[in-house]
């Protein structure tokens, strides 16, 4: 064989190689569904104004409610997001736009002059940013097989499981009423929210992760004016926080081509 045709093969060989044992690398899109229970504290102060001066409103109560919507995001792994050739940890870096709505609750405000008063929240959704990071959990087995020995069945149970951690920016809307005999108010206002969370991913398939995990939900302060019969009583703060744990489905629906290459 002539030694161009021999190097021209060898050549081939090389290259089909080097693809075949090269990872496929693209940027997942996907979709995410939510649903879960949000445990919504309120604390409420303020005072009374004119003729009912003297009068304060001071509360501290929690409520529970649904809490449901999705996500559309993209999940990068580490390794793919720098365009130079840096070795970063295995891990997969998600970034999305998130949607929710529910937390309809109820507090009570009591007043000074002993009477109660009812806050309720009529509609309540966030929309956010979101960063959260994939972490694997089957290293975990690697000091427990120092000590114990091999465990090939605990390594492949471990594999499809990952917990994640995150946080997030955005803006929520809310409607908040009074409801009293004597006493109204309404106030509908949007305003600064963030969220941190943290839980556990399942991949029931390559593309479909199942996962359960908990957020807590911090938002802006929310002033209510309060009437009777028409005539401003006075106004008080809604401080509020949130507690959630959530159930999601994620499903991987589309792959984009790797960009630094």
């Amino acid at each position: 064989m002539p030694v161009a045709s021999l190097v021209r093969w060898i050549g081939i060989l090389a290259l089909g190689t080097h693809l075949a044992a090269a990872p496929a690398e693209a940027w997942d899109l996907y979709v995410r569904g939510d649903l879960g229970i949000s445990v919504d504290r309120a604390e409420t102060d303020g005072d009374a104004n004119g003729f009912f001066q003297g009068l304060g409103f001071s509360g501290d109560d929690v409520d529970d409610s649904p809490v449901g919507g999705g996500a559309f995001g993209v999940d990068i792994p580490l390794n793919q997001l720098l365009p130079w050739d840096v070795r970063l940890p295995p891990f997969d870096l998600r970034m999305e736009i998130e949607a929710l709505s529910g937390r309809d609750a109820e507090w009570l405000t009591k007043t000074s002059a002993g009477s109660r008063v009812f806050s309720e929240v009529k509609q309540h959704w966030t929309l956010m940013g979101n960063f959260w990071l994939d972490l694997p959990v089957q290293p975990i087995h690697k000091p427990l097989q120092m000590v114990f020995g091999r465990m090939p069945r605990l390594r492949r149970a471990l594999e499809p499981i990952s917990w994640y951690l995150g946080a997030g920016v955005g803006v929520a809307g809310s409607e908040i009423k009074v409801v009293e005999e004597s006493l109204s108010g309404k106030d509908t206002d949007y305003k600064f929210a963030w969220q941190v969370g943290s839980g556990f991913g399942y991949d029931l398939t390559e593309r479909v992760t199942l996962s359960m995990g908990y957020r807590y939900v911090d938002f802006d302060d929310q002033e209510i004016d309060v009437k009777n019969v028409g005539n401003s009583v006075g106004s008080f703060e809604v401080d509020r926080e949130t507690h959630e744990f959530t159930a999601q489905i994620r499903i991987k629906f589309y792959k984009l081509p790797y960009p630094w290459r």
